[in-house]
């Protein structure tokens, strides 16, 4: 009420009692998936007077703890008397909790003199197994093509911190296109912490397939402990059709050819930012503008268009000024193309 006097009043023993513990993980410290866990528990009174009937108990809400010794009794406590249980409390992790997983138990101390609510901080280690990259390994250009046979190298990595035990990984195909020719479960064995294991599927390719396809297949991760992971891998098999490279100021054209592409039913792929590599390409239609709005190719961009023509690429080039009045880069050479000068308009 307004004066401060209550009914009844629970008594805080901050200066009464002080408390330790240690978890005990099979000998280790370290709280892991699917563990059981006891907790030593250690109260000293560093009061002058008796406690009686000193209970000590811990309580969690955390869906991935569960408590199986909540309470211990450490009778009548004499001033500056000292006691520890080991295995005073128990619970268990679940194989599932994820790796740096932060959880709380609520800790209660009883006494004849009152009681003290404490929160004991815990944090858990697990693995962290991913699906961490794929490489194709065809022994010629390191990509699926229709007809072919092909080893897909696959890692898997471990950016937890614990151990992962007994690790293996099961690949599905997800489309009639792609078929296992070897195991399709096989075992990674263990991953320390920080480290990486590859090992390679074999895989054949249906020659029915197009180029450009997206192959999906399903990547299945289990662990010893029962941890279970899932990943969707996607692999392009040969080269995509075309690309529309629009760096022209006003886009006269890529936008129509997009459009009419889709009408043929050609998959085509459309920018208009020159890209990084253009080598999953057949073809590249480059539209650079016109007499009073256009792009100039940089002697970078020449290059890379030069290089994907001498592994075999196709371009279609489409501009005014870049054949004559811009710097010529060294792809402009090799269309072989003379320009006949008129006033006004340039004819090809």
């Amino acid at each position: 009420d307004q004066n401060n006097i209550l009914a009844s009043r629970t008594y805080q023993l901050s200066d009464l009692i002080t408390t330790s513990y240690a978890f005990d993980v099979g000998g280790d410290t370290n709280i892991i998936q699917g563990a059981e866990v006891l907790v030593d528990y250690t109260i000293k009174n560093v009061s002058e007077q008796i406690l009686q009937n000193v209970e000590a108990s811990i309580s969690c809400d955390d869906a991935y703890i569960t408590i199986s010794d909540a309470t211990e009794g450490f009778g009548n406590m004499a001033p500056g008397e000292s006691k520890t249980i080991e295995g005073a409390f128990r619970f268990s992790t679940n194989q599932h909790i994820p790796d740096a997983h932060s959880f709380i138990l609520e800790n209660l101390i009883q006494t004849n003199l009152g009681e003290k609510e404490m929160q004991i901080l815990a944090r858990a280690k697990a693995p962290g197994l991913g699906f961490a990259g794929v490489q194709v390994d065809d022994g010629d250009n390191g990509r699926l093509d229709p007809d072919e046979l092909a080893d897909l190298v696959i890692q898997i990595s471990n950016t937890g911190h614990n151990d992962a035990i007994d690790v293996e990984a099961e690949l599905s195909p997800l489309d009639e296109f792609i078929s296992l020719e070897g195991p399709a479960n096989i075992s990674y064995g263990d991953i320390q912490p920080g480290f990486s294991e590859t090992r390679a599927y074999n895989v054949y390719v249906s020659p029915m397939t197009l180029n450009g396809y997206e192959a999906r297949l399903l990547l299945k991760i289990t662990e010893g402990s029962g941890m279970v992971m899932y990943d969707t891998l996607e692999i392009m098999v040969g080269k995509k059709p075309l690309l529309i490279i629009d760096l022209a100021p006003l886009h006269d054209s890529g936008p129509g050819m997009l459009e009419a592409l889709e009408e043929l039913d050609i998959y085509s792929d459309y920018s208009r930012i020159f890209p990084y590599s253009i080598d999953n390409y057949q073809s590249v239609f480059l539209c650079l503008g016109m007499q009073t709005s256009y792009y100039a190719l940089t002697m970078e961009e020449g290059s890379i268009l030069a290089s994907f023509l001498d592994n075999g690429g196709k371009i279609y080039m489409e501009g005014r000024r870049t054949w004559r009045d811009d710097p010529q880069t060294p792809v402009h050479s090799m269309f072989n193309i003379d320009i006949e000068n008129i006033p006004v308009m340039y004819y090809i």
